[in-house]
């Protein structure tokens, strides 16, 4: 079903229950596609029905009331009414069919979308890349936080409310990074969600993420920019997995591999230090602004896992600093650090908020300083 079908969908499912039991029941929706042209949406509910002169006065357009009465506000009679000018209005078709005492079908037929292309269905984001959520209701920030965490993918998202603040953060270093931009329309008194995609250049990496995904206009300027757009409410629905860019043709596979082995062993002997810690939103963000300013390079990682599968690119002197408490399912800072001792690195340090006596520490672990970078 695409969106926009999906969209009018509730307004025609409040209007339906205008035909169900007052005492009680069930309504129950059923989807179909006729064929590549044409969508149908079932209605159905086991309530009293309909008489068959209201039936007849439904199906001829008219304004008619039903069901409500003993209620405290009287229908107006132009809810089915109403419905079927929309149905209309996209070239569809709205029927009413029932039966006393068993209950009623409202069946509605509608053109297929020719705009299924524009509308994300699936999220595909390489195991690397950053998500950054741009949108003034922290609601939403939080949607997709719970969406990675029940789809148990540690990807890292960064979030802003504030425009200026996301300008800023494109201006600085991280406009070099791997990064998907899941951008809101509209902002309290400010430039919308595609015209900020379009000044700041990011179109081929941002998705609309907006309420108003069936305006004509939104639909025509997404299309213009080649910007995939995505409803607010199918956050929490949106099908979202990682894809490996390392795919490649067998003819070509032994050469690719080895060039990004070296491509990888190159970029890790130019880091100066390693940060493990799961606070991907502050603490890797600090890291990352220090060390630009001291002309360091940092290399983050939110899980130690991450780091075990590309440590053979590092050198065993490298600077490596570890978050005493790494976060659920993760072994604490001491037991990460012996692991790279065993494996050979000798620059280990515990980054940690604790109070800890440096009297406390491994024999491995060079020294303890607290969450704040090394470099003053």
């Amino acid at each position: 079903m695409n969106f926009n079908l999906l969209g009018w969908f509730f307004v025609l499912y409040s209007t339906s229950i205008l035909f169900s039991n007052s005492s009680g029941g069930t309504i129950s929706v059923k989807v179909e596609k006729q064929s590549s042209e044409f969508n149908l949406i079932k209605i159905i509910d086991d309530g009293c029905g309909i008489p068959k002169d209201i039936l007849d006065k439904l199906n001829a357009e008219e304004e008619v009331t039903y069901g409500k009465e003993g209620m405290s506000r009287s229908g107006s009679g132009i809810g089915a009414s109403s419905a079927h000018k929309i149905i209309q209005s996209m070239n569809g078709k709205l029927v009413f069919s029932s039966i006393e005492g068993k209950g009623t079908t409202v069946e509605i037929r509608l053109p297929s979308c020719s705009n299924d292309d524009l509308y994300l269905d699936e999220l595909i984001i390489s195991p690397n890349q950053i998500l950054v959520s741009v949108d003034d209701d922290s609601s939403i920030h939080a949607l997709w936080k719970d969406l990675l965490h029940r789809k148990n993918i540690s990807q890292t998202l960064l979030c802003f409310e504030s425009i200026d603040d996301f300008r800023n953060h494109l201006n600085g270093y991280h406009r070099k990074l791997d990064e998907m931009y899941l951008c809101d329309l509209n902002f309290f008194g400010e430039v919308d969600g595609l015209d900020l995609i379009a000044d700041t250049k990011i179109e081929s990496s941002a998705i609309l993420v907006t309420t108003k995904f069936d305006d004509p206009d939104v639909i025509q300027r997404c299309r213009k920019l080649g910007v995939k757009l995505l409803p607010k409410f199918h956050i929490q629905n949106l099908q979202i997995s990682t894809s490996s860019s390392s795919s490649s043709s067998s003819s070509s596979s032994s050469s690719s591999s080895s060039s990004s082995a070296a491509a990888a062993a190159a970029a890790a002997a130019a880091v100066n230090a390693v940060l493990i810690d799961d606070d991907v939103e502050i603490v890797h963000l600090i890291w990352q602004q220090r060390a630009r300013e001291f002309g360091k390079k940092v290399s983050c990682f939110s899980r130690y896992t991450d780091f075990i599968d590309v440590s053979s690119d590092f050198d065993f002197s490298t600077e490596i600093f570890i978050d005493r408490h790494l976060g659920e399912g993760q072994p604490s800072g001491e037991v990460v650090a012996k692991e790279l001792y065993e494996k050979g690195f000798r620059n280990l340090h515990l980054a940690t908020g604790d109070s800890m006596d440096f009297s406390e520490k491994p024999d491995f672990i060079v020294d303890v300083i607290g969450k704040c970078p090394p470099w003053t």
